[in-house]
C-alpha cells in the first residue's frame, strides 16, 4: 500500500471488483521506523506514504472492516492488517 500514489482510488475499484474472504493488508509502521514525526516524502524513494499504526487503520476502516492488527516482522517494521469486506 506504501507503494501506491492514490490508495483510496484503488481500494474503491479493487474492493468493486474482486471477491475475497479475508483480506491481508501490509505496509512499514512510521513509528517503529523512528520517524513519527516525519510528515515530508518517506525515506524510501520508492514509498509514496508511510503509516504509523494508528493511521494506517483509520485508512483501512474506511473500506474494511478490521479483524487483527499486528507487527509481523519488528526488524523490517511491518504491520498488519487482516480484514474482511464491510457488512
Amino acid at each position: 500500500i506504501e507503494h501506491l500514489k492514490e490508495p483510496d482510488l484503488f481500494f474503491k475499484d479493487f474492493l468493486n471488483k474482486v471477491s475475497f474472504k479475508v483480506i491481508i493488508v501490509s505496509t512499514p509502521d512510521r513509528s517503529l521506523m523512528n520517524d513519527i514525526y516525519s510528515f515530508g516524502p518517506p525515506a524510501n524513494k520508492h514509498h509514496y506514504r508511510e503509516w504509523t499504526s494508528s493511521e494506517f487503520r483509520k485508512f483501512i476502516e474506511k473500506f474494511l472492516q478490521i479483524d487483527d492488527q499486528y507487527i509481523s516482522n519488528s526488524a523490517q517494521f511491518t504491520q498488519v492488517i487482516v480484514a474482511k469486506k464491510l457488512i
